[in-house]
């Protein structure tokens, strides 16, 4: 027994539609206030499918992880005084807090790159290129100076 079909109504297509709208995940409880607004901001950035599973979200805790750990160092090594690199300890100090500076902004480029936020992630290289050929150096003729 065959059942005849009749053209879908327009409220039933409506709902079909709204019911296919993807949800942006929220920010895992665990993460301290500012790391939840970089994912907020991080995941507002992006289409709301890009985050979508686990996998990407795990990732994506990580990174703001290392984003929050990198703010703490950048901030510390902008405190440092002038003054305490001409003690050996503190120049041993501002050394370590720049390697660690380093090893964790190396972290977020890779975890970036992995979840296709980054720049280089996201252009092609003929795309890269068409830009920069495309920059302006320098003062046009016809722009004003300040």
């Amino acid at each position: 027994m065959t059942q005849k079909r009749g053209r879908a109504s327009v409220a039933s297509l409506s709902i079909a539609a709204v019911s296919g709208l993807e949800r942006r995940p929220k920010a895992p409880v665990n993460l301290t206030s500012e790391q939840s607004e970089a994912w907020t901001a991080i995941v507002d950035s992006e289409p709301a499918s890009a985050f979508k599973t686990k996998a990407a979200q795990t990732l994506l805790e990580q990174y703001v992880r290392h984003l929050s750990s990198a703010s703490l160092l950048a901030a510390s090594i902008d405190g440092f005084e002038s003054a305490w690199i001409k003690d050996p300890e503190g120049l041993e100090r501002f050394d370590r807090l720049l390697k660690m500076r380093e090893r964790e902004t190396r972290a977020m480029a890779s975890v970036g790159t992995k979840l296709r936020i980054t720049s280089q992630a996201t252009w092609t290289a003929k795309a890269r290129g068409t830009a920069a050929a495309n920059l302006s150096v320098g003062h046009k003729p016809w722009e004003p100076r300040l």
